[in-house]
């Protein structure tokens, strides 16, 4: 994720947020109205997101997969999750 044509901008405006995050700028804006998101307010109309704490935001809410153990893994097999293609 990084600020289009400055590398050094510190903020996005709400569209280019969106843009990063591969969203809507209503999904942004419905974020910010339930404080979702971190944004700047710049004055009464004017919001801004800054670019590391978006980064972090993003990083915060990733899920990474887990090993499994094999108890579990019999059950995700016998699920159709286990993971291996039939055909």
């Amino acid at each position: 994720m990084s600020a289009p044509g400055n590398p050094d901008r510190l903020l996005l405006r709400p569209q280019e947020a969106a843009n990063a995050l591969g969203v809507s700028l209503r999904t942004i804006m419905g974020m910010v109205a339930t404080n979702e998101i971190p944004f700047v307010r710049l004055g009464e109309r004017n919001l801004r997101f800054p670019l590391e704490a978006l980064r972090d935001w993003v990083a915060s809410r990733t899920t990474w997969p887990t090993e499994l153990v094999p108890g579990e893994q019999q059950l995700a097999n016998a699920n159709g999750q286990g993971g291996h293609a039939d055909g």
